[in-house]
C-alpha cells in the first residue's frame, strides 16, 4: 500500500488552473491564473513595480553563494521581447530550482540548468512527475509496460504517457500552449581553444563553491566520495567548509574501489564517513520510489538514494553528488574521430547500449531537428545533457528519501557552459580533474581513481592497461579509431 500523497509526494510541486486536489499540509500560492502548490521553499518572482509574477521553487543559490530566500525581482516586466533579461535573472542562480512566470502574454515554467528539479507537461498543468500531475487533476497515469530495464529510460521529453511531456534542459514550458521551446544552446556550443582552458576551469570551479558554500551555510551536509573524478572535484571544491562535511559512500556488490578510496580519504583527511549497506528493497518500496519518481526509469536506485540513505544518514540535510561532471571528461566520446564525424540516433543509441526501437530512433530524430551543431564534440555534450542526465539522472532525484535535499554542485549555467566549451582532446584525456583538485585541494591527487589503493589497486592498474590497448587495436582494425 502506498504513503499518504503528502509522504509519497514529498519534495515536489504541482501547477495548474484546476486542480482537483493537492497534498495535505502542503502550501498553495497564487502566480497570475495559476495555482501553485508545494512542501518546498517558494520565493515570489516581482516585476521592476513590485507585483508578483511568479514563483521561484526550490534551493535556489544566489551569484554570490547564499540561499535564496527572499524575492526575486526582474529587471524588466516579463513579456516576450523581455524575455532575455528575464531568463538572465533566473539562471543567474545555481541550485536545484523551478520558475514560474506567469503574466498577460508570458506564461512560462523554467527548469534548473540540469533538471534536477524535474518536471512533466499535460492535462493543463504541470508537476514534477506524471503520476503527481495525474493525482492532482484525479486522472491516471499509464506505466511502461513492460517496466524499464536498469538504467533504461524516456528519450528526448518522452514518457510512458502519450499524454504527458518530459520538460527538456533548455527548454521552457509554454503554460498557455501547453508544449515546449528551446530558449538555451539552440547552436551547440563550441569547443573553446586551448588558450581559453584555465579560465574555463575557474569558473567551473567558482560554481561549485558557490553552491557548495550556499548549502553549508545552514549546517552539516552529507557529500558522496567514490572512487572516481568527480566526487573528488566536488570535494577538491569544499575544502573551504570542510568542518560542515559528512562524506558517504554506497557499498554496491561492485564498489570495492569506491568504499576502499572513501575511507582512505576520510581517515587522511579528517572528515566523517558513513558506508551505506546496500539491500533489494522490497517489491512494495519498489512500486513506491517507481510511483514517486513517476516512472522515469527502474527502481534500481532505490536501494541507495531512497532506503540506503533514509536509514543510514541524518535527515534533514543537503545530500551533495557529484552527478553531473561527465560533459567535463568526454562522456561517450571516445569513438569520435574528428569534429565534423556526423552523429545519427541510432549511433547514439549504440553508445547507450540502448536497442534502437522505432519510438527511440523516432524521439531522439525530433531533438536532433532541433539542434544545430558544427561540432560534433560539443553536440555530444549537449545530447549527453539533455537526454541521460535531464531525462534519467535528473528525474530520480525524486527518489531521495524525504528529508533530504540532494543538490548537485555542478549544476549552474555558468559552470554547465564552461564545461561544454572545455577543448576535446582535454575532455577525452579527463585533465580537468588533475586541474581543479590540484588547485583546490591537492593532497587529494595521491588517491588512486577507479581502483582500490596499494597493491590489490595496482593489480586491477596493470590489468586495465592491457584491456585498454587490446580495445585500442580491435578499435582500430574496425575502423572505429580508438580512444
Amino acid at each position: 500500500m502506498l504513503p499518504p500523497p503528502a509522504r509519497l509526494y514529498a519534495g515536489q510541486f504541482v501547477l495548474g488552473t484546476a486542480l482537483s486536489r493537492v497534498p495535505e499540509g502542503w502550501a498553495e500560492y497564487a502566480v497570475g491564473r495559476w495555482t501553485l502548490a508545494t512542501d518546498l521553499p517558494v520565493c515570489s518572482v516581482l516585476d521592476p513595480d513590485g507585483r508578483t509574477v511568479g514563483a521561484l521553487i526550490g534551493f535556489a543559490v544566489t551569484p554570490d553563494g547564499a540561499v535564496r530566500d527572499t524575492p526575486l525581482t526582474l529587471p524588466e516586466p516579463p513579456r516576450p521581447d523581455t524575455a532575455t533579461a528575464v531568463e538572465d535573472a533566473v539562471y543567474a542562480h545555481g541550485g536545484r530550482f523551478a520558475c514560474v512566470v506567469a503574466a498577460d502574454g508570458f506564461e512560462r515554467l523554467y527548469l534548473d540548468p540540469g533538471g534536477t528539479l524535474a518536471a512533466v507537461y499535460g492535462w493543463g498543468g504541470a508537476a514534477s512527475t506524471g503520476t503527481l500531475l495525474a493525482w492532482a487533476h484525479e486522472r491516471t497515469f499509464r506505466a511502461p509496460s513492460p517496466p524499464l530495464p536498469r538504467d533504461g529510460f524516456f528519450y528526448a521529453g518522452r514518457t510512458s504517457d502519450p499524454e504527458v511531456q518530459r520538460l527538456v534542459i533548455n527548454h521552457y514550458a509554454d503554460l498557455a500552449a501547453g508544449g515546449a521551446v528551446r530558449h538555451h544552446w539552440n547552436e551547440a556550443p563550441v569547443c573553446a581553444p586551448d588558450s581559453e582552458t584555465p579560465a574555463l576551469v575557474r569558473e567551473i570551479a567558482d560554481g561549485i563553491r558557490r553552491t557548495i558554500r550556499a548549502a553549508a551555510s545552514r549546517g552539516p551536509v552529507h557529500m558522496g566520495i567514490t572512487a572516481g573524478r568527480d566526487s573528488r572535484m566536488l570535494l577538491a571544491c569544499a575544502r573551504e567548509v570542510r568542518d560542515a562535511l559528512h562524506l558517504y559512500t554506497f557499498a554496491h556488490p561492485s564498489s570495492g574501489a569506491d568504499v576502499a578510496v572513501g575511507r582512505a580519504i576520510s581517515r587522511k583527511m579528517g572528515l566523517p564517513h558513513t558506508v551505506i549497506p546496500i539491500e533489494t528493497p522490497s517489491d512494495a518500496t519498489q512500486e513506491e520510489y517507481l510511483v514517486r519518481t513517476g516512472y522515469a526509469g527502474h527502481w534500481g536506485k532505490a536501494m541507495d538514494f531512497y532506503v540506503g540513505v533514509g536509514e543510514h544518514l541524518a535527515p534533514g540535510r543537503p545530500l551533495l553528488s557529484g552527478f553531473g561532471g561527465e560533459i567535463a571528461r568526454g562522456n561517450r566520446m571516445q569513438y569520435v574521430l574528428t569534429p565534423d564525424t556526423p552523429i545519427t540516433p541510432e549511433m547514439m543509441l549504440d553508445r547507450y547500449e540502448d536497442a534502437a526501437l522505432p519510438e527511440r530512433v523516432e524521439a531522439l530524430q525530433q531533438w536532433f531537428d532541433g539542434v544545430t551543431w558544427t561540432d560534433t564534440f560539443a553536440f555530444l555534450a549537449q545530447a549527453y545533457w539533455e537526454n541521460r542526465f535531464g531525462c534519467w539522472a535528473g528525474p530520480h532525484l525524486y527518489g531521495t528519501a524525504p528529508g533530504a535535499t540532494p543538490l548537485v554542485p555542478f549544476i549552474d549555467r555558468r559552470v554547465v557552459d564552461a564545461m561544454a566549451r572545455l577543448p576535446a582532446a582535454y575532455r577525452l584525456e579527463s585533465r580537468i580533474a588533475d586541474d581543479l583538485i590540484g588547485a583546490g585541494w591537492p593532497e587529494l591527487e595521491q588517491f588512486p581513481y577507479q581502483r582500490r589503493p596499494g597493491l590489490p589497486g595496482f593489480a586491477v592498474r596493470v590489468y586495465g592497461a592491457v584491456r585498454r590497448r587490446t580495445v585500442d587495436r580491435v578499435a582500430g582494425w574496425a575502423g572505429w579509431g580508438g580512444r
